[in-house]
């Protein structure tokens, strides 16, 4: 009799045990449904969870003021349950102040879908300023109907270059006055203000520098020959020059130059060149590019993501941007690895780009021009006073307002609030 009824006992413990694993199969099977890694917390029925990947993100870069609902679109294939509890840090209040803040959305239910909650949208960045979105057009720049190439702004002033020696300055970038004697005959292409002076370069190797952007004196020898300075950048306690034939030269006070012996371009052209984040960075003939500490040593970057040649450059916002002839642009933390723009807007070559005021700046030989707050997504501007027989050739920042040139003496500004 005992003998039997612990044999009942092991039978019914056998049977609670299979129980048991059943019921943690079961757990496990219910959870596969509702995957973790989704960005937010599922609730309901279903059998598929809503990803912030399901969902284009629109309107995160805008104007405080003027700021209105990001956009957010499900992709086909998402659910169809509707996007609800949009917030912005928080709260369902759209922002019209100036910052940074965090985007989160819930997804509502639907036939095989969970609810999803706190799913995140990136980060919505409220500029406090117009100043790159809304241009004015210089009445009378001195410059007459020459192309005007380059432009810095130093020592309180914007001075610019261009066609026949001319050369300009201006406090407010609206007023313009000629300089009398820049030294130059022949085109001014570049400007670059450091250690207390301008240094202008352009063709025939011709430079010149000055600490008030009025007196010039010219440079004995910029190492550059007969072959024309594209641009040049101060950084790390240096000047660095850059033109055609992977030439680059150095120098610390903008008068004594010396050649760099490896520039990494080989033969090819060094159209720009820019200082951030510790380092230089230059971009030049078929999507080439390399960077360097000091201005001397050089590294070859693998891959820029261009393939045409590369005219635009700038540092600001924690970031790299350039843009190529082709009218593509790519962005780096960096300067080494780079990512390519999904859509500059501009379409035709990126002549040049600046940092100013929480925006980047960049404008296209067709008279277009475009900002951008994190130099990935970019807004085409109205009208910037350019077009395609008066087009864009270069921009700076200073006296709170950007500052462009162009073709037929063209310059315009553009104010923050």
């Amino acid at each position: 009799m005992a003998g039997k009824k612990g044999f009942f006992m092991r039978m019914k413990n056998g049977f609670k045990m299979i129980a048991t694993v059943l019921a943690v199969i079961a757990i496990s099977i219910t959870g596969c449904d509702s995957p973790a890694g989704n960005g937010g917390t599922e609730t309901g029925g279903g059998n598929q969870t809503p990803v912030a990947g399901h969902y284009a993100i629109g309107n995160l870069a805008q104007t405080a003021g003027s700021v209105t609902a990001v956009t957010i679109t499900p992709n086909p294939g998402a659910s169809p349950g509707a996007v609800v509890n949009v917030r912005y840090d928080g709260n369902t209040t759209v922002p019209q102040t100036a910052g940074t803040f965090a985007v989160t959305f819930d997804v509502e239910a639907a036939e095989g879908w969970y609810a999803v909650t706190g799913l995140s949208a990136g980060d919505l960045v409220v500029s406090a300023t117009n100043a790159g979105i809304n241009w004015t057009a210089v009445g009378d720049t001195t410059f007459d109907d020459l192309p005007v190439f380059g432009i810095a702004w130093g020592n309180d002033r914007f001075v610019a270059g261009g066609n026949g020696g001319r050369m300009a300055h201006s406090t407010d970038g609206i007023s313009w006055t000629a300089v009398g004697d820049s030294t130059f005959t022949g085109m001014v292409g570049s400007i670059a203000w450091g250690n207390g002076r301008f240094v202008a370069g352009g063709i025939g190797g011709r430079m010149a520098h000055s600490t008030d952007g009025i007196n010039w004196t010219a440079v004995v020898d910029s190492t550059f020959e007969n072959n024309s300075i594209y641009r040049k950048a101060w950084g790390n306690g240096r000047f660095v020059a850059v033109g055609p034939g992977g030439r680059m030269a150095h120098s610390t006070d903008g008068i004594s130059w010396t050649a760099v012996g490896d520039s990494t371009f080989g033969s090819s052209t060094v159209g720009r060149i820019v200082w951030g984040d510790g380092k230089f960075v230059a971009g030049g003939a078929a999507g080439r590019m390399a960077h360097s500490t000091d201005g001397i040593n050089w590294t070859a970057v693998v891959d820029s993501t261009f393939e045409n040649d590369i005219w635009g450059i700038a540092w600001g916002n924690g970031k790299f941007v350039a843009g190529d002839a082709g009218g593509r642009m790519a962005h780096s933390t960096d300067g080494i690895s780079w990512t390519a723009t999904e859509d500059s807007t501009l379409g035709a070559r990126v002549q040049g780009i600046a940092w100013g005021d929480g925006r980047f700046v960049a404008g296209a030989t067709n008279g277009r021009m475009a900002h951008s707050t994190d130099g990935i997504i970019w807004t085409a501007v109205e009208d910037s006073t350019f077009d395609s027989s008066s087009f864009f050739l270069g921009v700076a920042w200073g006296n709170n307002r950007f500052v462009a040139v162009g073709v037929n003496g063209r310059i315009a500004y553009s104010i923050g609030d």
